[in-house]
């Protein structure tokens, strides 16, 4: 059965729809905010107010997305009691509803108008790197070239800017991604709300009740059926998102629900400006604008709530009003304040954190409570180091699949879309016309995969596109033709070109290999090519980075085979695969059991949790422990240590925090005796539902073994002969 609601969440979800107007919803952490979003949506739906297919809720990153898809069914099924809809009728409505990604909706409304479009990755930038010659750089550094996140800003900065001067490298980099439908993320948000605004203008030139013809579902969709937008976590957005949220919610309700005291990616821009000039476009429409707020909190508890306020104060949005708030509902109190820490050095800091993680299993807790949060993943990989040296199993959690990010495991996917879009315009049906040369979509994936090769310079690609372009011909039939290739004559570049050709064409020229259906075929015949091109990435430096891309190759193949599972008969697994591997990804990723230890033999289930504090956003476990490298030089943000603070729900450590307000409340060597808090452990299992089992000296001495500290701790300053006769005291004075 679902919970009864509180007085303020029963003000959220019994707020009236009225057309074109903001609700805006500050809950605090553990507030419920995403099962109060979804039971809004059920009331507005169960009372008749609007159909499923009229509301669309929207977040910024996949995983509160799958969050959001994760809670619906089980959310709208508890709510059923008065049996109203069949369990068919229940998974018709949920599949109704609308729910995407800002970014997923924006392409949905691109492709729609232009066909299939490519969002540069590392390796597509890395490709237009390539375009600008050697020598001098635009910011007149020689280094410049290889400096991708460089590149990326300036770019950026130059691309979107009013200044129509710039240099003419970047002008030819303009040039070719509209030539070859290559769009960054920010383009994509800007092209889906202008198309999303012309269709506005079609309609307010049009007589009552008509439509234009020939306009693609998803616009209509937005424009003309949706009523109410939900937008999760609407801190996270900022200011170039503005014009594509515009144009969505012009006529709608816009509920927005979020907590911008956990505002942490500020980076991206001004999560403030951007709620100040979407407020300003309702009140241009003198619309309706309330503000609810939501200050239960069912995760923390008051001594955690406590230790944050006594950090932060006044520094937290709304920080008055939530003290004045009436009928707030709390959880009841655990008698146990955060421990405060600092240490030494780091090797002593996680000495101290692998003995308190032993004590919390020992007295009842399992290793998937606890996660170990850091800001940088350089901190996290030096904690991972520390917990494979104790043999713990752990499992590192990530906004998204780390094998997206690989840049070997990109260059494969490369080597395939060259492969297929090479294939399909050889053995297309209709002739080529030459304004179809001019948008040849190989041509980009060609400069990426041969770009990224040993031997490989800027000039031999800028005059490779040259010639192309002077020749009207795709890129692929150009090296291919042994007259206009020896143009480009230099022994070594010839002799990489010439490999790369041998490698591809005899899948190229095999028609029937455009409808390989076998992954296991497909992903070793890639493998073959790409090792036996001059790929230095794939030259490994160590047995790590060498078992790092064994794995990256499993989850590749794993997303290889879902996507044959779930692939449209008609649609080769080569095609279907390019163009969804990105949500299968994320999907397979989201999975509740799929993730794996560092050993990949132990579910994550039974693993502790290492994250980055931006990761962790929207997550809970019972056990945080918030680990800083003493040469953290920079202070951490407010908003970054309050998402990490209201992340535990019950145990709450902080070692070597550089903040301002943040004292150690601990002395180091008293241990502190968690395995005989009795009373505190009956709280921590009551609150999740387990059954009290008592610590015992037996299990903390067999952990010890097992993970070998006592013999890691002999050898320190912090070690055995300071902690363990302490702790041995203390564990046998707890009751069996």
């Amino acid at each position: 059965m679902p919970h009864i609601l509180t007085p303020l969440q029963k003000k959220v979800v019994g707020y009236p729809y009225r057309p074109d107007s903001l609700l805006k919803v500050i809950a605090g952490p553990g507030s419920g905010k995403t099962e109060i979003l979804l039971r809004r949506v059920h009331h507005l739906i169960s009372e008749g107010h609007l159909k499923a297919d009229e509301i669309l809720i929207l977040s910024l990153t996949n995983k509160a997305v799958d969050n959001v898809i994760d809670k619906l069914k089980k959310n709208v099924q508890e709510l059923n009691d008065q049996v109203k809809y069949s369990s068919e009728e229940l998974d018709s409505l949920i599949d109704k509803l609308h729910i995407h990604t800002i970014h997923s909706i924006a392409n949905k409304i691109v492709v729609e108008q232009d066909g299939i479009v490519n969002i540069l990755e590392e390796n597509g930038w890395r490709g237009l790197m390539k375009l600008i010659s050697t020598g001098s750089s635009p910011t007149g550094t020689a280094s410049y070239e290889t400096n991708l996140k460089k590149f990326q800003q300036l770019f950026k900065n130059i691309y979107y800017s009013t200044d129509k001067v710039a240099p003419k490298k970047f002008e030819q980099i303009s040039s070719i991604m509209k030539r070859y439908k290559v769009m960054t993320n920010d383009e994509m948000i800007i092209r889906a709300a202008r198309y999303l605004e012309t269709y506005q203008n079609k309609s307010k030139n049009l007589e009552d009740g008509c439509e234009p013809q020939e306009v693609d579902s998803t616009i209509v969709d937005i424009k003309s059926k949706i009523k109410v937008i939900f937008i999760d976590e609407y801190q996270d957005l900022y200011p170039s998102l503005l014009p594509l949220i515009k144009q969505i919610t012009i006529g709608k309700q816009l509920a927005l629900f979020g907590d911008p005291n956990q505002s942490i990616y500020q980076f991206l821009g001004d999560n403030v400006s951007f709620l100040k000039s979407l407020e300003n476009e309702y009140k241009k429409r003198k619309s309706d604008i309330k503000t609810l707020y939501m200050y239960d909190n069912f995760r923390n508890t008051p001594e955690i709530i406590s230790q944050v306020v006594e950090i932060m104060g006044p520094n937290l949005v709304h920080y008055k009003a939530e003290r004045e708030a009436q009928n707030i509902t709390l959880k009841s109190s655990s008698n146990l304040k955060p421990i405060i820490m600092n240490f030494p050095n780091s090797n002593a800091t996680c000495e101290f954190m692998i003995d308190q993680i032993i004590q919390a299993v020992t007295s009842s807790a399992q290793l998937s409570d606890i996660a170990i949060l850091a800001r940088t993943n350089s901190e996290i990989q030096f904690i991972a180091n520390i917990l494979d040296k104790y043999q713990i199993e752990y499992q590192k959690l990530t906004a998204q699949p780390t094998w997206l990010s690989d840049p070997r495991i990109q260059f494969l996917i490369d080597l395939w879309k060259v492969i297929y879009l090479v294939s399909k315009e050889k053995y297309s049906d209709s002739e080529i016309s030459n304004e179809e040369i001019q948008n040849i979509q190989s041509d980009f994936s060609i400069i990426v995969t041969l770009g990224a090769l040993q031997g490989i310079r800027s000039t031999f690609i800028n005059k490779l596109y040259a010639e192309c372009k002077e020749f009207n011909c795709s890129i692929w039939n150009y090296i291919t033709s042994e007259t206009k290739s020896k143009r480009l004559t230099k022994i070594t570049t010839h002799k990489t070109v010439k490999q790369f050709i041998d490698e591809l064409s005899p899948y190229i020229n095999n028609k029937e290999y455009l409808y390989e259906d076998n992954p296991i075929k497909l992903l070793k015949n890639v493998c073959d090519i790409a090792f036996n091109l001059p790929y230095t990435h794939l030259q490994f430096k160590d047995d790590v980075d060498r078992m790092s891309f064994k794995n990256h190759l499993e989850d590749l193949f794993r997303t290889m085979k879902a996507c044959m599972m779930d692939r449209p008969e008609d649609v080769p697994l080569l095609e279907w695969f390019i163009e969804t591997y990105f949500e299968y990804s994320i999907f397979l990723h989201n999975e509740s059991n799929s993730g794996y230890s560092n050993s990949r033999l132990t579910p994550s289930s039974a693993c502790i949790k290492l994250s980055t504090i931006h990761s962790s956003k929207g997550l809970e476990f019972p056990i945080v422990f918030i680990f800083e490298n003493i040469f953290q030089s920079f202070p951490i943000e407010n908003s970054v240590l309050y998402v990490a603070m209201t992340r535990a729900k019950n145990i709450l450590y902080m070692f070597n925090v550089n903040h301002p307000n943040i004292k150690s409340n601990f002395k180091y060597p008293s241990v502190f005796p968690l395995a005989k808090k009795k009373e505190f452990w009956n709280y921590y299992n009551t609150t999740l539902g387990r059954k009290l089992t008592t610590p015992n000296i037996e299990k903390y001495l067999l952990l010890m073994q097992k993970y070998q500290v006592i013999r890691n701790h002999q050898k320190r300053w912090f070690g055995t002969t300071r902690i363990m006769p302490s702790l041995l005291r203390g564990l046998k004075r707890v009751p069996k």
